[in-house]
Order: structure tokens, then C-alpha cells, then sequence
């Protein structure tokens, strides 16, 4: 998805801790008549707009945790949620017959 350079520069304003919902608020606050311009936008232009205000968003947060980890391929915290392979793949991996 290509990011409006608008967006990039009013999102990169943000703290990476901020949850998605305050960073759209705060965007949408930057706008020239603010919440009316948003309201005022059709359906699907709000659609897109928004989805790249957390687009944007998250891709900062990602490049916050690289550098934080020290450039190392830090998989995310989301891999303790991801469920693990069971039979026998998952057997042959831990070194089980």
C-alpha cells in the first residue's frame, strides 16, 4: 500500500507506544477543519485514509522493536500466539521418532 507522504510526515509525530485509535485521532485533529473534513470525505476515501494512518503506524513500531533489538531479526511478540505444528513434523523437529 502506497502511504500518502502527508500521513507519513503527521504519523511520524507520534510516539510508537500510542495505540492506533489516538494516532488516527490525532491525524484526523491535523486536518484543515479538522473532524468536518473527515466527515465530509466519501466513504471509501475515509476507508483508505485510514488504513494507511495504521499502516504507517505499525510500520514504525516495527522499525522501533529492529532497532531496539539491535538490528536483529526479532520475530515479533505475535509468534507466542501462533499455534505449533503437531505430528509428525513436530515430533521430527524436537529430535522424536
Amino acid at each position: 500500500m502506497k502511504i500518502n507522504h502527508i500521513v507519513r510526515q503527521i504519523v511520524g509525530r507520534c510516539h510508537v507506544a500510542q495505540s492506533d485509535l489516538s494516532v488516527i485521532r490525532y491525524v484526523v485533529s491535523r486536518l484543515k477543519a479538522g473532524r468536518e473534513t473527515f466527515l465530509a470525505m466519501p466513504r471509501l476515501s475515509r476507508k483508505v485514509f485510514l488504513k494507511q494512518i495504521v499502516a504507517c503506524h505499525r510500520a514504525n513500531r516495527d522499525e522501533y522493536d529492529f532497532v531496539m533489538r539491535g538490528g536483529k531479526g526479532y520475530p515479533g511478540p505475535w509468534r507466542k500466539y501462533v499455534k505449533r505444528a503437531k505430528g509428525p513434523q513436530a515430533r521430527a523437529q524436537k529430535g522424536g521418532a
